[in-house]
């Protein structure tokens, strides 16, 4: 193993993790393409501190992967970490991975047992199928498989000729109904596996990061005016190059429980695809968990969605030492 250096993170250092992210998932055929907005945005997350929750790693004082760790605390009784991390191809079975997982591992420990006892926490990584390397380093560390998620794809035309069901009208997301939307989103998920309350610290972000074209999402109002159910989306023109597609991204689709069934989330799938083509987008994509007991799986397949690529979470378990301290299981 090379002597590896792992030194703390600071703004000045986002063109070099760009850098990075780019030559690692241009290598490896990752399906999108990082920006050095994207990048810079991530410093001023509330709940990041590049200092403390991320590392550059280096060789004889080249720089050669990064790693962070991305914990936004939840309002709920459960809890996530995820790391995330790459390694510059050319530099890749010198131990850089490792040493980059194991501090993140460790970092993201240290965060998640500051929460409240009786809080359930969890640490994880996720990486698409294709990128064995990453698989068999997170398999080595101890990490187990626990979940797998489809990203889907369809052509925008031809669109969907629907109707609100009796008692649904659609409406803009907008700013000014932020926070109804973000109790919707933790009401619609509350049942899925790996969600957890957003709290009103990070929610803003989530509406208005990298991306997001509130101007191309939607909410569904009841008679009384109350949210029932959300759609916000996004488009990434960086990636546009290299897919050769212009994707409307459908980021976060939800239906408050008594509303499911009702075809509430086709209205809101159809409302998108059409402002996906008025806005010149050619395709909607979206991600689905492979094991949904919502039916969205099925919803989906019957709306012409069909999976293009496939992403792989792993969790770790902690075995606490007998002086307290703890390791990678």
């Amino acid at each position: 193993m090379a002597d590896i250096e792992l030194r703390p993170v600071s703004r000045d250092d986002a063109e070099l993790i760009w850098s990075i992210v780019l030559s690692a998932e241009l290598h490896d055929g990752v399906p999108r393409v990082l920006s050095l907005a994207e990048v810079t945005e991530e410093f001023d997350e509330a709940a990041y501190d590049p200092a403390l929750d991320a590392r550059i790693a280096l060789i004889d004082g080249e720089p050669v992967g990064w790693g962070r760790v991305w914990h936004a605390p939840s309002d709920g009784d459960e809890d996530r970490a995820y790391l995330y991390g790459d390694v510059v191809p050319h530099h890749r079975g010198r131990g850089v991975g490792r040493a980059l997982l194991a501090w993140t591992a460790e970092r993201a420990y240290h965060r998640l047992s500051a929460r409240p006892a009786g809080v359930r926490t969890h640490l994880r990584v996720q990486n698409y199928d294709f990128r064995t390397d990453c698989t068999r380093l997170y398999r080595a560390a101890g990490f187990v498989e626990v979940r797998r998620t489809e990203e889907l794809l369809r052509p925008v035309q031809p669109l969907l000729d629907v109707d609100p069901p009796a008692g649904i009208r659609l409406a803009a997301a907008t700013l000014e109904r932020s926070e109804e939307i973000r109790a919707t989103k933790n009401a619609a998920f509350a049942d899925h596996w790996g969600s957890v309350a957003t709290p009103a610290s990070t929610w803003t972000e989530m509406m208005t990061g990298h991306g997001r074209r509130l101007d191309l999402s939607f909410v569904a109002l009841d008679d009384d005016d109350r949210i029932v159910a959300h759609c916000l989306n996004s488009h990434y023109p960086d990636d546009v190059e290299l897919l050769g597609r212009r994707d409307g991204w459908i980021d976060s689709l939800g239906t408050r429980r008594d509303w499911r069934g009702r075809g509430v989330a086709t209205v809101l799938i159809a409302a998108s695809l059409r402002a996906f083509a008025d806005a010149g987008l050619s395709h909607a994509a979206l991600a689905v968990d492979s094991a949904s007991q919502t039916g969205a799986n099925r919803l989906y397949a019957a709306l012409g969605f069909e999976r293009q690529h496939t992403t792989i979470t792993f969790e770790l378990n902690r075995v606490e030492g007998h002086d307290g301290t703890g390791a990678l299981d």
